[in-house]
């Protein structure tokens, strides 16, 4: 019970009606995934930040461990008057720990994907506030039109910190909480 048209028919079909045009041409543009040869990543600006900056690092054994798309939750899961609210998290791109034992947070965000998500920056504080801060982690967050254009120079160690309250604490480093579950 399907259409069948010739060719002749779709491309007067496609003439007359330019939203169907436009249509076909975004389902010829539509972008696969950007893949490099060990990783998937969810943009092209996360391959570039990988291939051109953390994995020579990896490499060169300035950076311990890289993680991609590690799952923090952020808030639980909870019932109320019967109705169930499922647990919010947040996915940062990477989360590095450098040879010298800091830990950095990395995110890379174009301007297009900040607007359509709207409540990235209230994820980005709690997340923050939940983990990092307390923690003494970094947090990079870098733009996505700054790594295709070029424009990022390159990568480095943050400065150690600690923790606000465990100032003046000694011991070994605390590299990752006992509660960050990978997804």
């Amino acid at each position: 019970m399907g259409l069948t048209l010739t060719p002749e028919e779709l491309g007067r079909l496609l003439q007359r009606n330019p939203h169907l045009r436009i249509q076909e041409q975004l389902n010829r543009r539509e972008a696969a995934p950007a893949k490099a040869p060990t990783k998937r990543f969810d943009s092209q600006a996360e391959e570039i930040l990988y291939t051109q900056h953390i994995r020579p690092l990896l490499i060169a054994g300035k950076i311990a461990t890289c993680r991609e798309h590690p799952r923090f939750e952020l808030l639980p899961a909870v019932t109320v008057g019967g109705i169930r609210y499922g647990a919010r998290h947040y996915t940062p791109d990477f989360l590095l720990t450098w040879a010298g034992g800091q830990v950095q947070v990395i995110e890379v965000k174009g301007k297009a994907v900040k607007r359509l998500q709207r409540d990235y920056p209230l994820r980005r504080q709690l997340f923050l506030l939940r983990y990092v801060m307390p923690q003494g982690w970094a947090f990079l967050e870098i733009p996505a039109e700054d790594l295709t254009r070029g424009k990022f120079d390159e990568l480095s160690e943050p400065l150690k910190k600690t923790p606000p309250d465990r100032e003046g604490e000694k011991g070994p480093d605390r590299a990752i909480p006992e509660n960050y579950k990978p997804a």
